[in-house]
């Protein structure tokens, strides 16, 4: 089968029987092809742009879910003329503003709750669900019966620690312990001597 060349072809019309004009090849109609194609795509690009791009330019949109793990920090980036943060459940997480639309979102504890950004007329700006996990990557739980749970931090070697939905002793003591060592430091980088401790 012989495709048509690129070049001069007769073609016949009822003004002029005998007219002549250029018929693209093969290849050249479907590099033009790929060019609309190509080009269609980068308008389809531009008119739809990237979620973390709009949030590093814009902020947050009210679709946005921001998820943290417990006890752990993260920054966020609203729209500049934010004035008001309010967190629906401060149990669940807490909320440090900074200048410019950048907050700090603390987990507090597991759940799920909202955010909501006002500008300086309390008009609302923005709106975000926050969720708030639990970190598994070095938690280590054990099960000792039905209503006690003792956790470990295993990063390798496995420490006790307090995580929420333990037993209720292993969870106080753990507390405990640890409130100690706090203050026991604290005495300590102050020069002063731990109340909690046994005299010599």
């Amino acid at each position: 089968m012989m495709l048509p060349q690129a070049g001069l072809q007769p073609v016949e019309t009822s003004e002029n029987p005998r007219i002549m004009r250029r018929v693209p090849s093969p290849f050249e109609r479907g590099v033009r092809v790929g060019r609309r194609l190509f080009a269609g795509g980068l308008m389809l690009i531009a008119g739809f742009p990237a979620t973390g791009a709009s949030q590093a330019a814009g902020g947050l949109s009210d679709s946005d879910v921001i998820s943290v793990i417990v006890d752990n920090a993260k920054v966020i980036r609203l729209p500049e003329q934010t004035a008001t943060v309010i967190v629906g459940n401060p149990a669940i997480a807490d909320v440090t503003s900074r200048p410019g639309g950048v907050v700090i979102l603390t987990g507090k504890g597991l759940g799920i709750t909202n955010l909501i950004a006002l500008d300086a007329k309390g008009t609302l700006i923005t709106e975000a669900s926050i969720t708030v996990q639990a970190s598994t990557a070095t938690i280590v739980t054990v099960q000792r019966g039905a209503n006690d749970r003792n956790s470990y931090t295993c990063a390798p070697r496995c420490q006790p620690t307090a995580q929420l939905g333990d037993g209720k002793d292993w969870f106080s003591e753990m507390n405990s312990q640890s409130e100690r060592r706090r203050t026991a430091a604290s005495s300590a980088a102050n020069g002063q001597t731990d109340p909690t401790l046994p005299s010599k």
